[in-house]
């Protein structure tokens, strides 16, 4: 949220903004449903920015099962983030929860996963991959992060 909050407010300063924390468990999954309730019972729109990275790896980590080079990056890139992507593209929650305990493909799932829980009860049917990419991609190195853009439109609304 340190990246989000600023630039929300410098492109909508007229926004009001409130930063929750969102446990990496099913509690997100209740913060997202009670979010949509809240909205709909005080009849105001809102919108739901959930924020994690996915898997850190290498040294600086202390996270290499795939040892280094390219193929601890094509794992990295086409198993461990893409498994954790693709469960949230398909609002399949409980199994992104799972894949970040046991995978460590994501460090603070819990936001992500309480805004697309909120997005299920608003009437969103499937997210949608803006963009993945790695900080190696940006930045090579022994040691690297992912990160994906996810948006969930309503279903019926445009693709973007």
């Amino acid at each position: 949220m340190e990246v989000q909050l600023p630039l929300l407010k410098y492109f909508h300063p007229e926004a009001r903004a409130l930063h929750m924390r969102a446990s990496p468990s099913e509690e997100a999954l209740r913060l997202g449903a009670e979010l949509a309730e809240a909205a709909t019972g005080l009849k105001r729109k809102i919108a739901v920015v959930g924020s994690t990275d996915l898997t850190h790896y290498g040294g600086n980590y202390g996270f290499s099962p795939h040892g280094s080079g390219p193929k601890a990056l094509k794992w990295v890139k086409e198993v461990n983030d893409k498994r954790i992507v693709d469960a949230l593209l398909a609002l399949e929650l409980d199994r992104a929860l799972e894949y970040a305990r046991r995978e460590q493909s994501a460090c603070s799932v819990g936001g992500a996963v309480a805004a697309a829980r909120f997005a299920v009860q608003t009437g969103a049917e499937k997210g949608e991959l803006l963009e993945y990419k790695t900080s190696y991609d940006v930045y090579p190195g022994s040691s690297f992060v992912g990160y994906a853009g996810i948006i969930f439109p309503k279903s019926g609304e445009p693709p973007r």
